[in-house]
């Protein structure tokens, strides 16, 4: 009876985490309108 409860709650913890992240990434890489893709230049270390 405790494992059960203990699966639910980390449904409840780790499904809304998971897609939170993944919300987030798909907006960052997909629909986000004002992000500049970086080019090997751009780096910090001087492309090295």
């Amino acid at each position: 009876m405790v494992f059960y409860n203990y699966r639910v709650l980390q449904v409840y913890w780790v499904a809304p985490l998971v897609g939170g992240m993944t919300g987030g990434l798909i907006y960052e890489y997909i629909f986000n309108p004002h992000r500049v893709p970086r080019s090997r230049k751009d780096s910090m270390d001087g492309g090295k």
